[in-house]
């Protein structure tokens, strides 16, 4: 209950997104504004300004590319929790590259899946990462394990 004693409502998850492709971004934003329980707060289309936008904004989730030309997704993932502590990192990518994975998670993002994942499973995602849980594509998982165990 909140203090007013009503039940509440949650404020919906403040999200940005990060890609430098035009059309994936402005459509994953469109795609993600259309759930109620997401706003998208800003996009960015490098990781410099990713990070100077989460420094003002500070969202609650930023879904990251790592491909990005200037500053890779994973060196903005590490600038940005430097800036932002309180948000999480989802990486949403092509690479599926066990350095890339491993790289990511070390920077502290805090899930990993693939840009062929299904809108739902990137909501959920989205959700985990909020509250502090990890999401990792199934495809990258199983290698990132193997490779932790060498």
């Amino acid at each position: 209950m909140d203090e007013s004693g009503g039940a509440g409502v949650a404020e919906p998850l403040r999200v940005m997104v990060v890609d430098d492709h035009d059309l994936f971004r402005s459509g994953l934003r469109r795609l993600l504004d259309g759930d109620p329980d997401l706003t998208v707060i800003a996009d960015a289309r490098r990781g410099d300004e990713a990070v100077e936008r989460a420094a003002e904004l500070r969202p609650d989730v930023v879904v990251m590319d790592l491909n990005m030309p200037g500053m890779t997704g994973i060196e903005a993932t590490r600038r940005i929790l430097e800036v932002s502590p309180d948000s999480a990192v989802l990486v949403l990518t092509i690479n599926d590259a066990d350095d890339d994975v491993l790289d990511a998670v070390l920077a502290g993002a805090s899930g990993y899946l693939l840009k062929d994942a299904k809108l739902p499973e990137i909501v959920g995602a989205i959700r985990a990462a909020a509250i502090g849980e990890s999401m990792i594509a199934p495809r990258v998982a199983g290698s990132l394990l193997a490779r932790l165990r060498r």
